[in-house]
């Protein structure tokens, strides 16, 4: 488990701590017309867990969401070398469903543990998204500084809550 102390910074004992709030910035929540709310115009974001990646959101207009290197992506991920030119695939599906689908050849993970290559699995509101590594931190041990990992928000529903870091999220001690 990632563990962070009551700041939000990330916390190892073979690593110096590393800043890791994700927080949303200010320029994340989008300017929108007719006083919409972002909730109406975007479905959920993907908090970036890597301070030199940037957190998305997933706009309504977009219910299938690909991550990868091409550039015909909604989310390119540039400067990794172990991200695939389409990576996987997050799908809202008219049942309701958040889906996350892996199409890699280096893994995806869904909250550490391996999706099977074309097989699609659940996403859920708190969720921890990495690209080709389960833990970022054994990453970043082995001088890879260019992990990808989110923790996914769903903002369909009203009642969900917006962590402010990720020791908000519940999901970390």
């Amino acid at each position: 488990a990632i563990r962070l102390d009551s700041s939000g910074t990330m916390a190892s004992p073979s690593l110096p701590t590393q800043e890791m709030d994700c927080s949303p910035p200010a320029t994340l929540t989008p300017e929108h017309s007719d006083g919409e709310e972002p909730q109406r115009q975007y479905w959920g974001q993907l908090l970036s867990l890597n301070p030199k990646r940037e957190h998305v959101l997933l706009p309504r207009s977009h219910l299938r969401i690909s991550l990868g290197r091409s550039s015909r992506n909604f989310i390119v991920i540039r400067n990794s070398v172990h991200v695939s030119s389409v990576h996987c695939t997050i799908q809202w599906e008219r049942s309701g469903r958040v889906s996350i689908e892996d199409s890699s050849s280096n893994g995806t993970f869904l909250s550490g543990s391996r999706l099977p290559k074309g097989q699609g699995a659940t996403l859920e509101h708190g969720a921890f998204i990495s690209l080709f590594a389960a833990d970022p931190r054994a990453a970043v041990r082995k001088g890879c500084d260019d992990y990808v990992a989110y923790l996914f928000q769903d903002w369909r529903t009203e009642f969900v809550s917006r962590p402010r870091s990720l020791s908000q999220s519940g999901m970390i001690s």
